[in-house]
């Protein structure tokens, strides 16, 4: 086990050199990409999964699930979004059971779930550990599965990888527009018309905002009338600074919207608009994206955990209680069961 260590770490070493290299020359040949997940599109889908989890209640409570706390629903929520899959391993710890959290995994085995190893590298603040375990002690949380690899998940992101690097690298653009010097310059006559450029460039580069005062085309020679090169006026008061074409703009908006889109947010929830829209959206958020997603996320608890675990979002739902009163109304007007139609509703449990 000990060569096993010795051996992973230097293959991590060897690795991190590796990506260290290749982002130096990226940088040097200008291929650099552009980072979809630090864009505030991506944050703001990632950080309402990664709030919407949090505020589920794991049912029922037991020393089992005890472990799928608010920290563990919350990263799940979140690296589902950003990179499709989740893993944690259960271990005990201090008598109780804990979900740890995993930083990078890799799987063997065959076509049976039940039959395949994970060989897990956990992060800690000052040693990172690698260890082999069995799927039994794995939680593996996945999204945007393909036949073609079940067993890894493909976050919306990903899926979505040429709006979403069109998006980072509209955001990048506008961060170097936006990142370059800002002032105004304004035309003077020059005290010594031989040195009149000499710290033109330094005080440009030292704008950040205020004024600068530069040689007058006017000044030293250029006003002579007798001069047929002499210009018809004076330079004029210029603004330096970012001035990005609006182009770009509605480049960034446009795939803001479809990243939205792509990662199951609503666009109208972030819009300014009249309670009823903003309930709507929600209520699309909650039932159209999140309920089927913590469907999957059951599923896996209960594979693991062997309870019958279901994750509540009662205090979500909330927000669409009138709805929910009406549709419950309209079904019983027109003849359904009571308690069917309150069941239908979400207005009590399912028997």
């Amino acid at each position: 086990m000990f060569e096993f260590l010795k051996r992973e770490k230097r293959q991590q070493q060897d690795s991190y050199t590796d990506a260290v290299v290749r982002s130096v020359e990226a940088q040097v040949l200008g291929t650099v990409k552009a980072d979809v997940a630090s864009t505030a599109a991506a944050e703001i889908c990632a950080g309402l999964w990664s709030r919407a989890f949090a505020s589920a209640a794991v049912q029922p409570s037991t020393v089992a699930t005890r472990a799928v706390t608010p920290d563990v629903l919350a990263m799940i929520g979140r690296s589902l979004i950003e990179c499709g899959e989740c893993c944690f391993e259960l271990r005990i710890m201090d008598g109780a059971l804990r979900a740890c959290p995993v930083g990078s995994f890799a799987i063997t085995g065959g076509m049976d779930p039940a039959g395949w190893m994970y060989e897990l590298t956990i992060p800690g603040p000052s040693k990172t550990t690698v260890k082999n375990v069995h799927s039994e002690a794995v939680l593996h949380f996945r999204y945007g599965v393909s036949p073609r690899e079940p067993w890894r998940g493909v976050s919306p992101l990903r899926r979505a990888s040429e709006t979403s690097g069109m998006l980072g690298n509209v955001e990048r653009r506008l961060r170097e527009e936006t990142g370059g010097v800002v002032g105004h310059v304004i035309p003077t006559p020059s005290a010594n018309p031989n040195d009149e450029y000499s710290d033109l460039k330094d005080d440009l580069k030292a704008l950040a905002g205020n004024f600068a005062l530069v040689p007058s085309m006017t000044d030293g020679g250029w006003s002579d009338p007798g001069r047929g090169n002499s210009p018809k006026s004076d330079w004029g008061v210029q603004r330096i600074g970012a001035n990005p074409p609006q182009t770009i703009d509605m480049l960034r908006s446009n795939a803001a919207v479809h990243v939205l889109a792509a990662c199951g947010v609503p666009l109208t929830l972030l819009e300014r608009s009249d309670g009823t829209a903003m309930r709507e959206a929600w209520r699309q958020f909650l039932h159209g994206s999140v309920a089927p997603v913590a469907q999957c996320v059951e599923e896996e608890l209960v594979r693991k955990l062997n309870v019958r675990v279901s994750l509540n979002f009662d205090s979500l739902f909330a927000s669409d209680l009138s709805g929910r009163a009406r549709a419950f109304q309209s079904m019983v007007g027109g003849g359904m069961d009571v308690e069917k139609a309150a069941a239908l509703a979400g207005l009590m449990e399912n028997a």
